[in-house]
Order: structure tokens, then sequence, then C-alpha cells
């Protein structure tokens, strides 16, 4: 997981930063009722930015390609259903980027790329095991 500062050991050239509906470094002025509030506190909300850089170490013995960089944003929202359900939905790729991993590209005859989906909405419920 990249650390504030986008810098990853694991990942070098994938930066994330996760935001969340709670303030956690007071770095927020408060600009109306928190998140949650018209509903006892329960929901909660958040906001992650994913950003890509290209990719242009590659391997061309195996006929692998550079691949463009790419930023996704998604929003989720979640509340609690009783002790034991989780009511959770979102928007992944909100901003309906084109894109593909770089791993993702095939390798061999065909080098179209194998795109990843564009805007999708999900909606779920997890059950939590006692």
């Amino acid at each position: 997981m990249a650390d504030l500062d986008g810098k990853s050991e694991e990942y070098p050239d994938i930066h994330r930063l996760a935001l969340s509906s709670v303030d956690k470094f007071g770095l927020f002025h408060p600009c109306g009722p928190p998140a949650g509030h018209f509903l006892d506190g329960k929901l909660h909300t958040g906001v992650s930015l994913r950003f890509v850089t290209v990719q242009n170490q590659v391997t061309e013995v195996f006929g692998e390609r550079t691949t463009p960089g790419f930023t996704l944003l998604d929003l989720n929202v979640s509340y609690p259903l009783g002790k034991m359900l989780l009511l959770k939905g979102g928007i992944q790729n909100l901003l309906d980027e084109t894109f593909f991993e770089h791993l993702s590209c095939p390798i061999g005859l065909d080098k179209s790329p194998m795109y990843a989906p564009g805007r999708n909405f999900f909606v779920m419920v997890s059950f939590k095991f006692p």
C-alpha cells in the first residue's frame, strides 16, 4: 500500500491514495453535518484514487510492449443492517477511463489489448459469521 507521499516498495509504478469521510488528520473543516448524520452516524463513504504510470520496462523477446498510464476514481457507500449484515454500493471507474493493465496484454499473434471494464455500478450485501 502506498504511503501518503506516493511511494510504494511493493509496486513502485502504482500510487494509491484512499480518502474517506473520516478526518483522521484534522485537515478538513466541516461544511455541514458529517456523512451519515441522518442515519444514526452509521453511513460510511469512501473515495479511492488509483494512479498508474506508463509501463516501459518490457521484455521484447516475449512480445511485450509499453502500456499507457491511467487514473481511476471509485466511490462507495456502506451501511450496516443490524450486527451481521452490511449493505454496500458504489461506482467503479467513475470517469469511464479506457485502460488496460500491463500484464493483461496478450502475448502472441494477436496484439490487441484486453481492456478493463468501463464505469460500472455495484450493490452488495455481506454477511458476517458470528
